[in-house]
């Protein structure tokens, strides 16, 4: 690209040139984030438009901490870089395999579904089994793998859980409902959490052995 990370440049005032370096800015984005998050705080700010000032500033914030997050997923899980060639991918209810496994991917964070496809390619299972995301999770695994199927946005999430479709639903964090263990429950499909933001009351398993998980 001609000019590499724009909005960090322009609001950090550095160039990273390797992941280490977008760590500097990730503090500065922190550090802004608590800072604006306790003005809000009763007895704060008393200026409606140094109060929009703040609006507009966590705006900008934001947009920093979207390149960062980017820059890391192109790094560091492969993700399109502004290819004009870039597959189109299939989207909607219609486009999955019913008569496959389906693996459903809620969330905003790629991580624990670019796993599920590492491992499926890793044993061979692609064809076998069917990956799917809903909300931002989707349009990321989409980047990541071929063969994954866009269900739609956040609004669909009730209709897809209730459709039966989905045999494992796996929550990352951010645009879940929050009924979501409840309508899995009832069409009978596990639910796994992945991220402490998300904790929904379920025990933590994270040092469990696999085999004991996928067995209950």
């Amino acid at each position: 690209m001609e000019v590499e990370a724009p909005i960090i440049r322009l609001v950090c005032g550095i160039r990273p040139t390797i992941i280490g370096d977008l760590e500097d800015a990730l503090n500065y984005v922190e550090k802004q984030l608590t800072e604006l998050l306790s003005t809000i705080h009763i007895g704060q700010e008393g200026s409606h438009a140094d109060f929009e000032s703040k609006v507009l500033h966590a705006g900008m914030v934001d947009q920093v901490a979207l390149e960062i997050a980017d820059i890391a997923q192109v790094s560091a899980l492969g993700f399109p870089k502004a290819d004009p060639d870039t597959p189109l991918v299939e989207l909607g209810l219609g486009t999955i395999d019913v008569q496959k496994p389906v693996i459903l991917c809620i969330g905003h964070n790629v991580v624990p579904a670019a796993e599920i496809v590492n491992y499926l390619t890793d044993n061979n299972l692609n064809d076998r089994i069917e990956v799917c995301g809903l909300c931002c999770t989707a349009h990321e695994i989409s980047r990541y793998y071929s063969g994954a199927k866009i269900v739609g946005p956040i609004i669909w999430q009730l209709r897809f859980i209730r459709s039966g479709v989905p045999d494992v639903v796996i929550i990352d964090e951010q645009c879940v409902r929050t009924d979501i263990l409840d309508e899995a429950l009832k069409i009978k499909t596990p639910v796994i959490l992945t991220n402490e933001k998300i904790c929904m009351g379920m025990p933590d398993r994270t040092q469990d052995p696999v085999e004991d998980i996928v067995n209950d």
